[in-house]
């Protein structure tokens, strides 16, 4: 027995001797990096020293919790003795492990050592269990060069990490991701931008992977981290990730948007851009290059929709007012009128959304529009009609906020008051005590309007059967609602003969032959209160499928030429996007109105302005 043990000894010291004698022959490049490593070494404090060895063995159980099985220990070996291509000792090694164990981020589940000589250990293995998620937040925090605080009671959860975009924002953009390709093509995809292949965790969930890069990137403060986030983002978006699709690659990036929003980001063209606000309040946009753009027309600042509001109800209220009493003004209701177009067309710089392009001037002066009006082929019916469409379309971009508006008009107080006394002072005679008169329009060649005859839609709407222009009947509603004459209390959508009606109102008349009829009527056989998505569009409809016959058509502007718009829009489509809407069903009631925040004499209104565009006349 002493015998083997002897034998074993001297094997065992031969083995050493060896290994000592062959480690200046395999190594003669070692000291040479020693030297360099503990010269960086000694410049560096206890702490910085202590981060970067907290880093490398974070990083050592990554790549080896990457290689290792589900449901299997990791293997973590310390050699006490030979040469390692780490930058830190092994007895650092062994205390940081212990450490992070401590910290909770892995639990040490066994020990195996090398006792052949007692206390003498030549090697060590820990057998290792990962603890989520404390483990994959620490290693974010020392990947970002931060470190890890022991008078925290725990680590820094994901919640109170500072990212330049929310993580649940980059949870739903990484779950978007995750559904585009296989693991390894993703993983292809994230080097191809600029990832380091040690953030990657795979194997893993697809999405989980993604998102783990995306928040780790997030929180960096480095700005080539940050252009590496925006390139991601950006190319998730690219055609050729839907095999050169671009209507594919456009949804995306309007689902990114719709994510991105609430943290002042959006997508435009293909780049990914940050809004940030200069001194004064104004908006100014930045790309990963530092790039700025001017405001872009679809970004919809609800603070610019309120003032557009308040200025353009005003135009409609001093147009009214100069059609009642045109024969009492004079130069200043001009001034008045340029100093409320001049407002509006200032808004409408930036923050109103896609307006500016559908705005338009309605008229050079308001003293003699009447004359203006009638060159360009319009009536006084239809000027109404379209400055209460276009008001139809600001309530759509934003849901006006009572207390900004009042706001907005008490900032400008002396503007609105001058208003108010230039009204007093220039009503007519005989309407002195109205407060807003509602008089008989004499213009040649306007043809009489005719409502439909229909004993039920009079009793209703409350209009007799005498011809009534645009102005008086906006009028005579308004007096009907504040009298208290009963609004319906349901109003219900009927398609005759393809035309659309809202109880008595006739809405629009459909092409015979269209795509947007067809949408129309698969969106009434679905379910109510369900997402109807553009990719889920059923496959056959005539010789083409519905989503190719809409397949360059937004939703949005598909109800438009349907007749829904402004506040009928949101009644019966209380959620819709360019290519998702949900459908309130055809009938509703004026209970469903009000819990939306429906503004109901505006959607009477708008009844009423589309039943005289389209019924017979």
């Amino acid at each position: 027995m002493k015998a083997e043990l002897y034998l074993t000894f001297w094997i065992m010291l031969e083995k050493v001797a060896k290994m000592w004698q062959n480690r200046e022959n395999k190594n003669k490049n070692c000291n040479k990096i020693l030297k360099k490593v503990m010269k960086n070494v000694m410049n560096l404090t206890p702490e910085e020293k202590f981060r970067k060895d907290v880093r490398v063995v974070l990083r050592q159980i990554k790549e080896k919790q990457l290689y290792t099985t589900k449901k299997k220990l990791i293997e973590y070996s310390i050699g006490y003795y030979g040469s390692s291509n780490l930058p830190i000792s092994p007895d650092s090694e062994e205390a940081i492990i212990k450490k992070l164990d401590e910290w909770g981020a892995i639990e040490i589940r066994e020990i195996e050592r090398d006792e052949t000589f007692g206390d003498i250990s030549f090697w060590e293995i820990f057998y290792l269990k990962i603890l989520q998620p404390k483990f994959d937040e620490l290693y974010r925090l020392y990947e970002s060069g931060s470190s890890y605080s022991e008078n925290k009671k725990a680590v820094p959860e994901t919640k109170n990490l500072q990212t330049i975009i929310k993580p649940k924002t980059l949870e739903l953009i990484a779950k978007e991701i995750g559904d585009l390709d296989s693991g390894s093509n993703l993983v292809e995809f994230l080097t191809n931008c600029g990832v380091k292949r040690e953030l990657i965790e795979y194997p893993n969930t697809k999405w989980r992977m993604v998102y783990s890069v995306l928040l780790t990137l997030a929180s960096l403060q480095n700005k080539e981290d940050r252009k590496i986030l925006f390139k991601i983002i950006e190319g998730a978006c690219h055609p050729l990730m839907y095999g050169g699709d671009k209507n594919l690659a456009k949804e995306t990036a309007d689902k990114f948007n719709s994510f991105l929003e609430y943290d002042n980001f959006f997508i435009e063209n293909g780049l990914l851009w940050k809004m940030v606000e200069d001194p004064s309040g104004i908006p100014i946009y930045y790309d990963k290059d530092g790039n700025t753009i001017e405001t872009p027309v679809y970004m919809i600042l609800p603070q610019k929709i309120d003032k557009l509001y308040l200025y353009w109800n005003e135009l409609i209220r001093l147009t009214k007012f100069y059609f009642a009493n045109k024969d009492n003004q004079n130069d200043e209701i001009n001034s008045i009128y340029f100093e409320i177009i001049k407002n509006i067309e200032e808004t409408l710089n930036g923050g109103c959304g896609n307006l500016k392009n559908t705005y338009k001037k309605p008229f050079r002066n308001i003293i003699g529009c009447e004359f203006e009006i009638q060159r360009q082929g319009l009536t006084v019916d239809s000027l109404f009609v379209n400055l209460y469409d276009f008001l139809g379309e600001i309530t759509e971009c934003s849901l006006p906020e009572k207390n900004n508006v009042e706001k907005i008009k008490k900032d400008n107080s002396a503007f609105f008051a001058k208003i108010r006394q230039y009204s007093e002072q220039h009503l007519a005679k005989k309407e002195k005590n109205q407060e807003l008169p509602a008089t008989r329009i004499e213009i040649t060649k306007i043809p009489e309007l005719k409502i439909k005859k229909s004993e039920k839609q009079e009793k209703v709407a409350g209009i007799s059967k005498q011809a009534l222009d645009v102005e008086q009947l906006l009028d005579k509603l308004e007096s009907d609602i504040k009298k208290g004459v009963a609004i319906p209390k349901t109003f219900e959508i009927q398609v005759k003969d393809r035309e659309i009606w809202v109880n008595n109102y006739l809405l629009s008349k459909p092409h015979a032959l269209g795509s947007n009829y067809e949408f129309f009527e698969y969106i009434r056989s679905q379910s109510p209160n369900i997402k109807i998505e553009r990719k889920k569009l059923p496959s056959a409809s005539g010789n083409l499928s519905l989503k190719e016959e809409v397949k360059k058509k937004g939703f949005i502007k598909i109800l438009n030429e349907l007749g829904f718009k402004g506040e009928i829009l949101k009644a019966f489509f209380p959620k819709r996007s360019k290519s998702i809407v949900v459908y309130k069903g055809d009938k509703i009631t004026k209970t469903d109105l009000e819990k939306a925040g429906i503004k109901i004499p505006l959607f009477i209104k708008e009844l009423e302005l589309a039943h005289l565009k389209n019924s017979p006349k």
